[in-house]
């Protein structure tokens, strides 16, 4: 999981803060999909909704994977390029997510 590849080892303050946002984004979905759940619980959601929302987060998962991939790369080579492109994506899918998540109304926990 994403708190694996945080607790990697030491590296420089940049590596470090990408770690931080790692952490922070998934901590951030983590509360949104615990209140995304609730409302389907509640029978709130509509087909659409869950299937609209199922799409958004495979996407984040996608993009947390590559930026999990990037930050690991960049403990290695200091290369911070693939994080920076990696990132965006991240918190650009984060983003999508949440924004969706909040249009139906599902307040974040």
């Amino acid at each position: 999981g994403v708190a694996g590849v945080i607790a990697a080892g030491p590296g420089c303050q940049t590596t470090n803060k990408a770690g931080r946002t790692l952490a922070s984004v998934a901590i951030t979905v983590d509360h949104a999909m615990e209140g995304w759940g609730a409302y389907v619980a509640a029978g709130q959601a509509t087909a659409e909704e869950e299937g609209a929302v199922k799409g958004a987060y495979e996407k984040y998962q996608l993009a947390m994977k590559v930026a999990s991939g990037a930050y690991q790369s960049a403990q290695v080579t200091k290369d911070l390029q693939p994080w920076e492109r990696a990132r965006v994506a991240l918190e650009g899918s984060q983003e999508d997510l949440l924004a969706l998540i909040e249009s139906f109304g599902v307040k974040r926990r």
